[in-house]
C-alpha cells in the first residue's frame, strides 16, 4: 500500500512541479546514529537556534549525491519497478545495470575525522575511503542523465576563490551538484546555525570525541530537508546493504 501510495503521489504532482530534491545516501549503524544524536542533543542544549534536529525531524546520514531530478522520470521509474523486483532496482531510476550497484557493493568501513564549523554549518567530516568515493562515483554516474539541467548555481560557490568555484561550477552544470567526484567531501552534518555567536566555543568539545567506525546498513532515497537534511518519514527507497555481505 505505502508503495501505491507513493505511486499515485508523484504521478499527480509530476506534471506540477519541474524538480524533485533527492538526497541519495548512507545511514549510520544503530550504535553510530545514537553517539551522533546524543552529541547532537548536547549542542542544541547550548545553542537554542541550532535546527538540527535529530529526535524529531531529521535523520544522520552521509550524502552520496543530492541533487533535482526530473519528476517524470521518477514516475517511469516507480511504474516500471511494479512489475519487476524492488531489491533489482537501484534508487527507483531506471537504468539498465539498475542492479550492479547494490548487487555488487563491497561492505565499505566508514570512519569520522575532523569537526568544522563552516559559516552556519557545523560537520563531523568522513574520511574519504576509496570504497566510499567509488560508491559515490558510481551513483552519480548512474542516475545523472535523470537530474533538472540547468539549475542554479548556489550563492556559496559563487564565493568561492578560482580555480575551485569553476570548478564546482562545471560539476553542477553537468551533474547538478558542486560536491561530486574530485570534489565529493562526504560529511555528518549535525548544526544548522545562523543566530548564536558562540558556536565555535560551544561545539569545541567535538575536537575531543574519539572517531566513529561504521560498515553502512542502509542506502537511501529520501527528500531533501532545509540546510540538506534527509527528512524523518516516508521516503522513496531504501536498499539492505548487509543482507548479501554477511
Amino acid at each position: 500500500m505505502r508503495f501505491v501510495a507513493v505511486l499515485l503521489c508523484l504521478a499527480a504532482f509530476s506534471t506540477m512541479v519541474s524538480a524533485v530534491p533527492i538526497n541519495i545516501h548512507i545511514r549510520l549503524s544503530d550504535e553510530a546514529r545514537q553517539t551522533v544524536e546524543a552529541l547532537s542533543a548536547r549542542m542544541r542544549a547550548a545553542l537554542p537556534n541550532d535546527e538540527i534536529d535529530f529526535q524529531t525531524q531529521f535523520i544522520p546520514h552521509v550524502t552520496l549525491y543530492l541533487t533535482d531530478f526530473q519528476p517524470t522520470y521518477i514516475k517511469e521509474v516507480i511504474l516500471r519497478s511494479a512489475r519487476r523486483h524492488l531489491s533489482e532496482l537501484l534508487l527507483l531510476i531506471y537504468i539498465s545495470s539498475s542492479s550492479s550497484i547494490v548487487a555488487n557493493y563491497v561492505p565499505c568501513l566508514m570512519t569520522t575525522s575532523n569537526w568544522v564549523v563552516s559559516g552556519d554549518y557545523g560537520m563531523w567530516n568522513v574520511n574519504t575511503s576509496s570504497c566510499l568515493q567509488q560508491l559515490s562515483n558510481q551513483i552519480v554516474e548512474a542516475t545523472h542523465q535523470f537530474i533538472t539541467p540547468n539549475q542554479t548555481i548556489p550563492g556559496w560557490v559563487l564565493s568561492l576563490p578560482e580555480p575551485l568555484r569553476s570548478e564546482k561550477i562545471a560539476l553542477i552544470q553537468k551533474y547538478g551538484s558542486p560536491n561530486v567526484f574530485e570534489q565529493f567531501q562526504p560529511h555528518v552534518t549535525m548544526l544548522w546555525d545562523h543566530q548564536d555567536t558562540n558556536v565555535v566555543s560551544e561545539t569545541e568539545f567535538m575536537h575531543q570525541i574519539p572517531p566513529l567506525s561504521w560498515f553502512p546498513p542502509l542506502l537511501g532515497l529520501a527528500h531533501v530537508g532545509p540546510y540538506g537534511t534527509v527528512l524523518k518519514g516516508p521516503e522513496f527507497s531504501v536498499f539492505d546493504l548487509t543482507t548479501n555481505h554477511a
